[in-house]
């Protein structure tokens, strides 16, 4: 009658992550002292840059209290109808 054949299928499953290599300086420390100063530094330039970004270009607010930008395309090609 119908024997079911064996099968001899090689299946591989997705590779594991790349590991993450700290080779970046900035971000070791020694101790905990070192650890809070970095990221006391780190909370400063983002704040930082928060701000200026906000006030480059603060958001317009609807009457309902929707807030939005209005965005323009810079060295966008521009076609003129002579």
């Amino acid at each position: 009658i119908n024997s079911a054949q064996p099968s001899n299928a090689l299946v591989k499953g997705n590779a594991p992550p790349p590991k993450k290599s700290s080779s970046s300086e900035e971000r070791k420390c020694r101790n905990v002292e070192e650890c809070q100063e970095q990221a006391e530094r780190a909370e400063e330039i983002k704040a930082q840059q928060e701000a200026e970004k906000a006030a480059a270009n603060p958001p317009k607010v609807t009457s309902r209290g929707t807030k939005y930008l209005d965005i323009v395309e810079e060295g966008g090609s521009t076609s003129t109808s002579s």
